[in-house]
């Protein structure tokens, strides 16, 4: 009886040899299943953990660079508009380039971008280690704008990607814990680049930043998967066209692909706090700890933002549409109560709280666009949507450090930056909205039986 049950059971793994006589037979215990929704994306999808881990380190190098040139270029200078045309110089070109990378993004390998992307910014971030001088404030932007052309091929593949490597249930948590990530290297990255540039200089942050993208590198060929790019058809056939066309067949994905540009209409707010940190409550060398732990602030509330916005609210795309608006507000609120503030704890706070619903509204309408976009246009649309918010944030960058240097104090900016989310919010809400009224009014003479009977 035992060598029959044998015979039938041999090629079950959990045998090693055949059972003893009067012996019980156990079958292993199966592997736990994780929980956490958040941590089992992160512990059984290896691919979708290559493209964290390479985020991970990538975007803590950023912080690094950022500390380091906000502080060397306010060092170099002492002027407000400088510092603006630094941060038009991080976005603007993007702007631009969104155009020609997004058919590239849709005909070729987004691994394959990724990592060739990586490797340049690796080189560009050494070239920082050049400029000694005021002389070389042009030498400055010029590599920003050369690393943001990178960066404006890299993040559209990012998001392009995503959906070919995480089941749709798991879409949601995926991008939490992606924007999480960034918040978290916000905050980390934003700290340390802070302290590390206030007590041993710019030099270590431009260095860090260039072994950061090596490391992205490494994890980005590490991985493998079958990618749903447009690679067996012409190039010609990835042209803007065909996003464009699709785009206005469906009002709402294009509402949608708009609300990064709404929420950066108020990009000045990154000067905002830096002024904050150098001028009303600063710390370390040129401001710079104070800098650095109020971009921290940003991180920590833009880290816990998406998890409970998705515990309370829920994870359908009804609810997460829903949660866009109070974002906004909630964005508004905090920057309004930061022009009040009368101590470094109070502005931390009202930080914290303004970038709860910046999260929000970013990890969200993310979501709602992988979940929404067929793999064809999605390269397309994403990188239409990059160029938008970065030309949003650049153009409100330069205003916000031209009204610095005509004399608005750092709270009269903040309470405009306040008025431009509520604003922004209230135009999203509206438009919405109006789509939704249009849809039940084209739908009403099919559903109202009334209606029906009387055709009939």
């Amino acid at each position: 009886m035992i060598d029959r049950a044998w015979k039938y059971t041999r090629k079950a793994s959990y045998w090693s040899h055949p059972p003893v006589e009067g012996t019980k037979l156990r079958r292993p215990k199966r592997k736990t299943r994780v929980s956490n929704i958040y941590l089992r994306v992160l512990v059984e999808n290896r691919q979708f953990r290559n493209l964290w881990a390479a985020q991970v380190v990538s975007q803590c190098g950023d912080w690094f660079n950022s500390i380091a040139l906000y502080t060397l270029v306010l060092k170099l200078t002492g002027r407000t508009e400088a510092l603006g045309l630094l941060v038009v110089a991080q976005f603007l070109p993007a702007a631009v380039a969104g155009f020609w990378v997004g058919p590239l993004v849709d005909r070729f390998s987004r691994r394959t971008l990724m990592f060739g992307c990586d490797l340049a910014r690796s080189l560009l971030a050494l070239c920082f280690l050049i400029v000694t001088s005021a002389q070389h404030l042009h030498l400055i932007y010029f590599l920003t704008v050369l690393m943001v052309i990178c960066q404006a091929l890299f993040e559209p593949a990012r998001k392009a990607i995503l959906p070919d490597l995480v089941a749709p249930r798991e879409m949601v948590a995926a991008n939490a814990v992606a924007g999480a990530t960034w918040s978290s290297m916000l905050a980390f990255g934003a700290a340390l680049g802070g302290l590390v540039t206030g007590l041993l200089g710019v030099r270590w942050g431009f260095c860090l930043n260039s072994l950061s993208f090596l490391v992205s590198a490494w994890f980005v060929r590490r991985i493998d998967v079958e990618e749903s790019t447009g690679g067996d058809r012409p190039l010609t056939k990835a042209g803007w066209g065909e996003a464009i066309h699709y785009l206005n067949e469906h009002r709402k994905t294009a509402v949608l692909a708009a609300c990064k540009l709404l929420w950066c209409l108020s990009g000045g707010l990154t000067l905002v706090l830096t002024l904050y940190g150098n001028k009303i409550f600063p710390l370390g060398k040129d401001g710079a700890l104070s800098i650095g732990l109020f971009y921290a602030c940003r991180g920590l509330g833009a880290a816990i933002g998406p998890f409970v916005a998705h515990r309370v609210g829920g994870s359908s795309l009804k609810q997460m549409e829903r949660a866009l608006l109070p974002s906004f507000l909630v964005g508004g609120l905090g920057y309004f109560l930061l022009a009040r503030s009368q101590t470094m704890p109070e502005a931390m706070v009202c930080i914290v709280l303004a970038h709860l619903g910046g999260a929000t509204s970013w990890v969200f309408s993310t979501t709602i666009l992988q979940l929404a976009l067929p793999s064809q246009v999605r390269g397309r649309v994403f990188s239409l949507e990059f160029t938008g918010l970065t030309l949003a944030t650049a153009t409100s960058s330069y205003l916000v450090g031209l009204a610095g240097d005509r004399g608005w104090s750092a709270p009269e900016l903040a309470q405009a930056v306040a008025a431009t989310l509520l604003s922004a919010g209230l135009v999203l809400a509206f438009s919405l909205n109006s789509l939704r009224k249009i849809e039940l009014s084209e739908a009403q003479p099919e559903d109202d039986p009334k209606t029906a009977r009387f055709n009939a």
